[in-house]
């Protein structure tokens, strides 16, 4: 029997390891969230038996999958929590059924559901937790009212079920209610000069519940309140001193350090709690050692909860 959650990551050891979807390369890496330097990840997944073709995203369940959306195949590939090497896919979600469009991201709802976002078709889709080859979504939000403009990430609260999504095209993010489908409106959006959104990508949500959204184009990460709707500022903002900082993805550890993914430096940067300002990380993983290629959005294992079937 499989297993599934939203919620934060589990305060066991699994979670302490960041993983990497890495789109130049064709790998899956795995960190210790403590690594600093020029360090080899303890594990690398990849290989042609992988069928991974430039990943977007990994999303890892803790003992159970990890899940990965391949932007270049417009295909979701499943492997055996934990495993590396050249592992083929224990399921692939692909085909002209399942409506997928150059995915660009992926994570499991409460109900095990599991979600993509769509870059080519501006849409968001949901399949069965046991979906397994070319299948159709039960879920398909898309459509004008949609105001869906090149999702790049989205994000399903473990508080609300709403699901947040990144739009490139618009440098808004949109907020859809749990459960949506079809062609329906967002309960909310967060756009306008004052939000600072430039090319927005990953979005996660830290143990406030404040949503995080790394910001390539302006070089930095923002901080929203948990209720920011409209041409709101954030709350804070986050960048380095040093000048073409490209955050793409971010996530969180145990402690609520910020990892945050830069695809122009090829490095992974780790922030201590509550960073604002322009800051000095507290480590920086980059060099030859470290595989990072092209490094995308991040995932940290997510805990066991409810049961779903095989």
């Amino acid at each position: 029997m499989l297993v599934a959650a939203t919620a934060p990551p589990s305060t066991n050891g699994d979670a302490a390891f960041v993983q990497v979807a890495n789109a130049g390369a064709n790998t899956i890496t795995f960190y210790g969230v403590d690594a600093n330097g020029d360090v080899a990840p303890v594990g690398t997944l990849g290989g042609a038996k992988t069928g991974l073709n430039a990943p977007q995203r990994v999303f890892p369940l803790t003992g159970v999958r990890l899940y990965v959306v391949n932007r270049g195949s417009d295909a979701i590939t499943a492997y055996p929590y934990g495993r590396a090497g050249d592992a083929a896919p224990m399921a692939t979600i692909a085909g002209r059924k399942t409506l997928l469009d150059r995915p660009t991201s992926i994570q499991l709802d409460r109900d095990a559901r599991i979600w993509v976002s769509n870059g080519g078709s501006d849409a968001i889709d949901a399949f069965a937790s046991d979906a397994n080859g070319d299948v159709a979504p039960l879920y398909h939000i898309a459509g004008s009212k949609t105001r869906l403009d090149r999702p790049v990430s989205f994000h399903i609260s473990f508080r609300t079920g709403q699901i947040y999504v990144s739009n490139r095209g618009s440098n808004a993010i949109a907020i859809f209610a749990s459960g949506s489908d079809g062609n329906v409106a967002p309960t909310g959006w967060i756009a306008g000069p004052k939000t600072g959104l430039k090319a927005p990508a990953q979005l996660e949500q830290d143990t406030q519940g404040h949503l995080w959204v790394a910001n390539p184009g302006a070089h930095d990460v923002l901080e929203f309140a948990n209720d920011a709707n409209g041409d709101v500022a954030p709350i804070a903002v986050l960048t380095i001193p040093a000048a073409g900082f490209a955050p793409y993805g971010i996530a969180f550890d145990l402690h609520d350090e910020l990892i945050v993914s830069d695809p122009v430096a090829q490095a992974l940067y780790r922030f201590a709690p509550n960073s604002h300002g322009s800051t000095r990380p507290v480590a920086v993983v980059r060099g030859k050692r470290t595989g990072l290629a092209d490094p995308r959005q991040l995932g940290i294992p997510q805990p066991i909860a409810t049961a779903i079937p095989t």
